[in-house]
């Protein structure tokens, strides 16, 4: 490749790793950057960036790099095992647990981030781009990309997971599951005060899950979806969390949609189907999150006729 070339690969890195934790801003769950420096609360390789400046060597510098891979492990085991045991059992001090381990692997993405951009910028400079070992040390960072996109990913996912838990134990008090008291119990969960996690709630709103139930609930409301229409949008919502999404099997609305659709069986008479009613209605397809227009325009087909196709978790 020439040098240009190798250095624009440098810049899409540079910039894909900007953007992606402009979309972890709304996530942060410190309230302010004051409380974020507090000494005692600075995980160990947060000094590990600065000492991936002083080196020279790409080889030192991944070898420091590697010492944050290990400790951004451990970090995160301690935040999964802390989400995992609040929702088993909300109690103080499991929120206490929990609030000091999604800080401290917070911090640990964020180390993780600023340390992929300060190696993507040492590949910037011309002994980097120019020497014979550029593709493989691109290559590498990549993939290093990669492994924080998916992490990010299951960061967003793990917090949303207890939202759902809240609006599912709303959802125990009611005897029938309907997309209406769905919607609605995930509405009212909106309104409640959740205090200094109130940033939890804001996360969960702008998710493509909270998008997926507004899609649901405008579909559901409309005067021209009937009852066969109204399952098969269900079950594309349910079948896309389970056969596309990495943690679907552990999504609250892919269980409660699949309560639903318990025993749904195609409903005798003349009635509409999913796909038609979406060409109808460009509006309510548009209310649908770019994620799950995907999965409806690979899959169409099974929603055309008069059936109801459920994956199982």
């Amino acid at each position: 490749m020439s040098q240009n070339e190798n250095l624009t690969q440098v810049q899409l890195l540079t910039k894909k790793l900007e953007t992606i934790w402009e979309s972890l801003a709304e996530c942060n769950p410190y309230q302010n950057s004051s409380e974020m420096e507090r000494v005692n609360e600075r995980i160990g390789i947060g000094h590990v960036p600065y000492q991936i400046t002083q080196k020279t060597k790409w080889e030192d510098k991944i070898q420091l790099y590697e010492v944050v891979l290990l400790e951004f492990n451990q970090l995160k085991k301690q935040f999964t095992e802390a989400v995992t045991k609040l929702l088993q059992v909300d109690n103080k001090v499991h929120k206490e647990q929990f609030e000091r381990a999604v800080k401290n692997y917070y911090q640990a993405l964020e180390t993780l981030k600023d340390c992929q951009e300060l190696l993507a910028s040492d590949l910037a400079s011309p002994g980097r781009f120019l020497g014979g070992q550029f593709q493989e040390q691109i290559k590498y960072l990549n993939e290093q990309y990669k492994f924080l996109e998916q992490e990010i990913d299951s960061y967003k996912t793990e917090i949303c997971s207890l939202f759902e838990k809240k609006i599912i134990n709303s959802l125990g008090k009611h005897n029938e599951i309907s997309l209406e008291s769905i919607a609605s119990l995930y509405e009212d969960a909106y309104t409640q005060s959740w205090g200094d996690w109130a940033w939890i709630k804001k996360l969960f709103r702008n998710s493509d899950r909270a998008q997926e139930i507004k899609f649901l609930n405008l579909l559901s409301e409309h005067k021209d979806c009937d009852e066969l229409i109204r399952v098969q949008a269900a079950a594309l919502v349910h079948n896309k969390i389970l056969d596309s999404e990495l943690f679907g099997r552990r999504s609250q609305l892919g269980k409660l949609l699949g309560k639903f659709l318990e025993g749904k069986a195609p409903p005798e008479g003349e009635y509409g189907n999913l796909a038609k009613f979406l060409e109808l209605h460009e509006d309510i397809k548009e209310s649908m999150p770019e994620s799950l227009k995907l999965y409806f325009k690979v899959n169409q087909q099974e929603y055309r006729a008069n059936t109801v196709y459920k994956s199982s978790f």
